[in-house]
């Protein structure tokens, strides 16, 4: 899916992200970890990966926003593991390593509200 000139840490992220493996509120309430289960930047909804990269209204307000068509099936895939695969497939191999790098920016954003508590606009931390 990402190409063999992809970074490592790129390739490792979207592994990750494909896999559920990121430390989101659900995952952790799942591991036993006693915490809220909602969002931290819109609280309105459990944070999951599906919400964090793709359904949280403050990052559909982003996607919307680029210049090209990252939106594709926003509301067509269950999973955000569906949804990437669909980009993958239907963008230009040059614009894949940008996807990648948008999604990353995304998490380090989310980050930055969880453990710094800035606020910023994600468009200003992206």
């Amino acid at each position: 899916m990402v190409n063999s000139e992809a970074p490592p840490r790129a390739v490792n992220f979207l592994w990750r992200l494909l896999h559920k493996s990121f430390p989101t509120e659900k995952n952790l309430n799942r591991r036993g970890i006693n915490c809220s289960p909602l969002c931290p930047r819109c609280w309105e909804d459990t944070e999951s990966e599906e919400h964090i990269f793709r359904e949280c209204w403050f990052v559909r307000k982003f996607w919307f926003a680029f210049p090209f068509t990252l939106r594709s099936g926003m509301g067509m895939f269950s999973y955000v593991k569906e949804w990437v695969k669909e980009i993958m497939k239907n963008i230009q191999s040059e614009k894949r390593s940008l996807f990648c790098t948008l999604l990353q920016q995304l998490w380090r954003a989310r980050n930055s509200l969880v453990f710094e508590e800035n606020s910023a606009p994600i468009e200003e931390e992206v």
